[in-house]
């Protein structure tokens, strides 16, 4: 290994050590339309139609629902759903919560197209998926039910320190 190539992984290594012991982490933003959808489901008096209204906000997510309200597991009908309203009462609060926190930490961590990092940032982005949909429904097995949202979220968000430390490498 070239000795520049090493004083620079120390230098990163001594960066990342000033700033965990500094607390001087910048992970990426959540964005904040996806902070408010979340908000919103979680709101005890919502309705399906608040949640509707709040998601058209976010064309990305709306694509999603649509999406997962079509699929062969949800629409046996084969009648295609093309309102909101109806696809996110077909979904539910919990599906559409799991979708909303999904497409949000794909946009936290999305690596620059043709990056070298582009292919290590997706391939723990799928990880942490894979792990999620696991806590998702290891909390229901385990009679959590009440629970299996913040299981997901823990999933999702498990190897954040991989992601940073990807980012920062960049």
């Amino acid at each position: 290994m070239d000795q520049n190539l090493q004083e620079r992984e120390f230098c990163f290594l001594q960066d990342l050590t000033r700033k965990l012991a500094s607390r001087e982490i910048d992970l990426p933003p959540f964005p904040d339309i996806y902070a408010r959808i979340i908000r919103t489901i979680h709101d005890p008096d919502v309705s399906l139609q608040d949640v509707s209204r709040i998601v058209v906000a976010a064309p990305d997510l709306c694509v999603r629902i649509l999406l997962l309200a079509n699929s062969a597991l949800l629409n046996r009908s084969g009648i295609k759903v093309t309102d909101l309203n109806i696809a996110v009462s077909r979904l539910g609060l919990s599906a559409v919560n799991s979708a909303t926190v999904t497409l949000a930490t794909k946009d936290v961590f999305k690596a620059p197209k043709g990056s070298s990092l582009e292919y290590l940032l997706n391939k723990t982005r799928m990880e942490s998926v894979k792990v999620a949909a696991y806590s998702y429904l290891l909390a229901i097995r385990a009679g959590l039910r009440e629970e299996k949202h913040n299981a997901m979220l823990a999933g999702l968000l498990h190897n954040i320190g991989t992601y940073y430390i990807l980012s920062m490498a960049g």
